[in-house]
């Protein structure tokens, strides 16, 4: 399984993205340097193919980025988002990013939207 861990900078921990066995053993760190906040996580594995892809969303650095399942060959897809990435699926190999749009005025919630892509 895999996982974002935002950290806590109240308790110097830094974010990370971790994986491990389904029952908790074998855990390793993929990535942790140059990450603030990594909110949505994703994981593609197309048929067939040799290796797969873990994705994920950094909310303050505003990216779409991915790496290996092995956590090597880290690489930013998207850098020029204006909102905020919150969510990533991805299904045959193309992405769908949800941001969390900020309100268009005090008295307006905030709003979701969906960027497909591919990847």
């Amino acid at each position: 399984m895999y996982w974002v861990d935002s950290g806590d900078v109240w308790r110097y921990i830094e974010p990370k993205i971790e994986m491990s066995a389904m029952d908790g053993t074998g855990r390793v760190i993929l990535v942790a340097s140059a990450l603030r906040q990594p909110l949505g996580i994703a994981v593609f594995h197309p048929p067939g193919a040799t290796e797969g892809y873990v994705y994920w969303t950094d909310r303050s650095r505003k990216v779409l980025e991915r790496a290996t399942l092995s956590g090597s060959n880290r690489t930013v897809l998207a850098s020029t988002c204006v909102c905020v990435c919150v969510c990533v699926c991805v299904c045959q190999a193309i992405f769908h990013l949800i941001f969390h749009l900020p309100p268009t005025s005090p008295t307006s919630p905030p709003s979701c939207d969906w960027v497909p892509g591919t990847c």
